[in-house]
């Protein structure tokens, strides 16, 4: 024996461990892009059944797009649809920091936490 300890957690080589993270991490990612798959179709659905045109404004500020969000008509829903498609990633590196912290990884959630970062910076200057 050298001292070291074996890691627990989602990582691990735990039975059982690394198959439920998987399958939450599965979860996660099919239900962000069914919900926005659905969000989009409702959009589109409805913009053809009101004889609309759905079109994007011209410049997409932080008071038209809560706008837009709050209307719920075909713009709104596609918005959301999108919205929704773009956080899914974010949400699955977010479960990945949590995982990896409770696993007491360091380096891993220093990885994971620094691309999180990143991303959410993106998303934020994007928007500004």
């Amino acid at each position: 024996m050298t001292g070291r300890t074996t890691p627990t957690g989602p990582f691990s080589s735990g039975a059982g461990a690394m198959p439920r993270f998987r399958h939450l991490v599965g979860w996660v990612l099919r239900g962000g892009v069914v919900l926005a798959a659905i969000l989009l179709m409702a959009g589109l659905i409805l913009a053809y059944a009101n004889g609309s045109s759905v079109s994007s404004p011209s410049s997409l500020t932080r008071a038209t797009f809560a706008h837009t969000l709050a209307s719920g008509g075909p713009s709104g829903l596609l918005l959301a649809g999108l919205l929704v498609l773009v956080l899914t990633p974010v949400a699955r590196v977010a479960l990945s920091c949590v995982s990896f912290a409770l696993a007491r990884d360091s380096p891993f959630v220093a990885i994971t936490a620094l691309v999180l970062s990143l991303l959410t910076g993106t998303i934020v200057v994007g928007f500004l």
